[in-house]
């Protein structure tokens, strides 16, 4: 179970990072870019914390509107758990790879349950201060899926930025990779390597 929320009477000195890990394959490509993304970020000072959607049951949304009634997802499941997570971070990089043209089956189910933020009902009714808003309204969001052409990212792209439209927050920087199918292509690609590396650092520092 996470921890509580951050506590807002102390100031906000680093910022506090969630990476979300999207895929399905566990310790393939995604794992390890979106690790190299992490390692960068913690060079630098931020406070990690990881979420791995494959560990958690989340139900799919079904559109109950219970989220416009009371403020709150009605479905009692990990999710009720993990959106402390999303509400406390101030940046944050999500990982997948594409499939279909889209994120993962697994991946979309916790961005459809993030329905509750678009309906604007939960930043106004939680212990969220003004000041601390502001402050993460301005910070970078990441997003990097891995693909064969880029082409087909596009609709991964319009998934994430609506999710990040929800929820107050700028889109930030693509990393958009092709030819890494087989598991673990990646560990032959230093310079890829090295660069999730260095965008993980820009996440940590970006103002």
């Amino acid at each position: 179970m996470p921890d509580k929320l951050v506590d807002l009477s102390e100031k906000v000195t680093i910022p506090r990072v969630l990476f979300i890990y999207g895929s399905p394959r566990r310790g393939g490509n995604t794992d390890i870019l979106t690790d190299r993304l992490a390692e960068g970020a913690e060079s630098k000072g931020a406070l990690v914390e990881r979420l791995i959607v494959t560990k958690h049951t989340i139900r799919s949304c079904t559109g109950c509107e219970g989220c416009s009634k009371k403020g709150t997802c009605v479905l009692d499941d990990a999710m009720q758990g993990l959106y402390p997570l999303i509400e406390r971070a101030h940046r944050m990089v999500v990982g997948s790879p594409v499939y279909f043209y889209g994120v993962t089956a697994q991946l979309k189910a916790l961005v459809d349950r993030c329905q509750v933020y678009w309906r604007g009902n939960i930043f106004s009714m939680s212990p969220l201060d003004e000041s601390w808003m502001a402050w993460r309204e301005k910070v970078m969001w990441s997003l990097w899926p891995h693909l064969r052409e880029t082409g087909y990212s596009r609709g991964v792209v319009l998934t994430l930025k609506a999710l990040f439209d929800a929820l107050n927050f700028q889109y930030g920087e693509s990393m958009l990779l092709r030819g890494l199918d087989a598991k673990g292509a990646v560990l032959r690609q230093p310079r890829l390597l090295e660069e999730a590396y260095e965008l993980g650092c820009r996440v940590a520092e970006e103002e």
